[in-house]
Parts: C-alpha cells; sequence; structure tokens
C-alpha cells in the first residue's frame, strides 16, 4: 500500500510544486499542513479498519498532504537566506530540522502508543506537529 501511494506521492510533488509557483510557496505549505492535520485522525482510523482499500485510501490522501508541502518546501528554505549562504543555510535548515521533527516522531508515536493503547493518541501529536508546521 505504501509503494502504491508513494507512485501517487511521485506524481503529486511536481504538481504541487508547479501549483506553488503559480498560487504562492506559502499559501500551497499552508494548506497542506492544515489539511493533513485534519486529516490524521481519519488517516488512523482507516488504517486501523486494516482493509487493504481503505488504508491505500488514507495513505493516499495523505501523500497528496505531505506533498503540498513537501513540493514548495525547497524553495521556501532557499528563500530564506541571501545568496551568498543560501544553500549551506538551506541544507543546515533542513537537515537539523529533518533529525529533530523526523527523528523523534517515530519514538514519540510507539510511546504514545504505549501508553494509550490506541491509535487516536498518534493522530493528535500527528495533527499537532502539522499546526506547528503552519
Amino acid at each position: 500500500m505504501v509503494l502504491l501511494a508513494s507512485v501517487l506521492q511521485l506524481i503529486m510533488i511536481p504538481a504541487l510544486s508547479a501549483l506553488s509557483d503559480r498560487l504562492g510557496r506559502r499559501r500551497v505549505f499552508m494548506t497542506g499542513a492544515i489539511a493533513s492535520a485534519v486529516w490524521a485522525v481519519p488517516f488512523f482510523m482507516l488504517l486501523d479498519t486494516r482493509d487493504p482499500w481503505l488504508m491505500l485510501l488514507s495513505l493516499s490522501v495523505a501523500v497528496t498532504f505531505v506533498s503540498a508541502m513537501y513540493g514548495p518546501q525547497g524553495a521556501i528554505a532557499a528563500e530564506l537566506f541571501p545568496t551568498l549562504v543560501r544553500y549551506s543555510g538551506a541544507s543546515v535548515a533542513c537537515q537539523i530540522s529533518s533529525i529533530l521533527g523526523g527523528g523523534f516522531a517515530p519514538t514519540v508515536a510507539v510511546a504514545l502508543f504505549a501508553a494509550t493503547g490506541n491509535s487516536l493518541s498518534i493522530a493528535i501529536y500527528v495533527a499537532g506537529v502539522c499546526v506547528v508546521s503552519f
């Protein structure tokens, strides 16, 4: 299911990147962040059904929303820094944020699931991270 959803993401990242060139990078990114926050609870509810088609639907919608953030992210990061340090600044910002934001996420998710016994707590955590990204 993840592989099939990833094929969709291969299409959506360039498409939403192009859309961000027309509508504005921040607008597309922020729309993806809010949509991801709203989708977090239905995402886990559909995964919990263990129905392959509902899981594929859940993942497909999720990768579309994530693509709305991932597509324009490189341009947004590059525009934050002056030309002289643009490459270094964007690289350092991306690497550190991926470690802090994504590196601990699996550990937090496992701890939340162990503490609550359900995926709703993980969905709330994901939604919270999306709101911070907004």
